[in-house]
């Protein structure tokens, strides 16, 4: 499958912002056809911890909807970027690339990418059903990926690194809620938490040297927003920690709420939580805090904005509301949002209806 990412876009912003437009007159465009042609040592610091998982995002569709006999794009879905086991100075490093199955494929394919070379070979693959997103631990020796199916299928999976330095399947778990279209991992606690699209729900699984046991928790949103077609329910799009990892933070696009739940020491959350509410019809998709957890930046799927919160004792209070797509088109599809490991660009990702990359300096 060839990739295709149009523009890399510096984004014009108001003045008195948190972040700085690189030019203050104009929107400066870069097209882009395809990242391994950029050379390897302009994009090594800025681009390679993040490009990648902005591509699985930028290609990413509309969800498949619980129960429907509708045929749906099959998009491969770049789940990691480069893995953490990899050296920092090394020259290879591994893709996990994950994807819906209906057409047959494997569901998660493991490539190694040459920095040197812009190229790529496949090494291995793994047999995961619709295998829509995926995570790894710091130490790389886990992998957990979901099974984004309805019907009483949908579950997440482990694997562990054998001694090939290969990834090999533990087990799985039913999320008892259709459509798991996330996960994340605690290393503190072993602990497991998954966005469920579909069910708009969470799910909390515990784990023992990475085989995840039964369900722990299953919390269900309620409520809707004004979107007749996107938004009649709860739809759980991401989970993310605080940075002191005592709290979990849940996206609803249904809802255009984030969720915040209490972490207990054994990992579980409080099931009771508190709400933060974005702008009607926003959508919030994906959230990132940077490294002081002091800021906190949202990527909206519905209406294509970032929105820039200030953290305070883990509340988030919006200060700024960006435009990320910048097409004309009504129909917005905003996915991922990343920092820059020096911190100094926050770049998203627009899928539908530009197909871009849009880059603001971080003020």
């Amino acid at each position: 499958m060839k990739m295709k990412v149009s523009y890399l876009c510096l984004a014009k912003t108001p003045s008195k912002s948190f972040f700085k437009p690189t030019h203050a007159s104009n929107i400066k465009y870069l097209s882009i056809k395809c990242f391994s042609k950029i050379a390897p040592g302009s994009i090594n610091k800025l681009f390679i911890p993040i490009s990648l998982i902005l591509i699985r995002a930028s290609l990413r569709h509309k969800k498949p909807v619980s129960g429907s006999s509708s045929t749906f794009r099959i998009l491969i879905l770049f789940s990691l970027s480069l893995l953490s086991f990899v050296p920092a100075d090394s020259l290879t490093h591994q893709l996990v690339v994950g994807s819906y199955t209906q057409t047959g494929n494997p569901g998660i394919e493991v490539f190694d990418i040459s920095l040197q070379s812009g190229k790529s070979r496949k090494a291995y693959d793994l047999q995961t059903p619709a295998a829509s997103f995926q995570h790894i631990s710091a130490d790389g020796q886990y992998l957990f990926s979901v099974t984004e199916e309805a019907g009483g299928k949908s579950a997440v999976s482990s694997f562990v690194k054998n001694t090939r330095g290969q990834f090999e399947k533990i087990n799985s778990s039913l999320t008892t809620s259709p459509g798991p279209c996330f996960i994340l991992y605690r290393e503190a606690s072993k602990t497991l938490y998954v966005a469920n699209y579909s069910g708009g729900s969470l799910s909390v699984f515990k784990t023992l040297e990475g085989r995840i046991s039964p369900i722990s928790q299953l919390i269900q949103y309620t409520g809707s927003s004004v979107n007749p077609s996107r938004q009649k329910e709860p739809h759980a799009h991401m989970t993310i920690l605080s940075t002191d990892q005592n709290y979990l933070y849940v996206n609803d696009l249904g809802t255009d709420k984030i969720y915040q739940h209490k972490i207990f020491a054994d990992g579980t959350v409080e099931e009771k939580f508190t709400a933060t509410t974005v702008p009607a019809g926003q959508g919030p998709r994906h959230l990132i805090f940077n490294k002081a957890g002091s800021n906190a930046y949202l990527i909206t799927e519905l209406k294509g904005q970032v929105d820039v919160f200030k953290v305070s004792n883990n509340q988030l209070n919006l200060v700024q509301t960006l435009d990320a797509d910048t097409a004309k088109s009504p129909d917005k599809g905003s996915a991922d949002i990343h920092l820059s490991p020096n911190e100094k660009w926050l770049i998203s990702s627009n899928r539908i209806s530009s197909n871009e990359l849009t880059i603001f300096a971080v003020q």
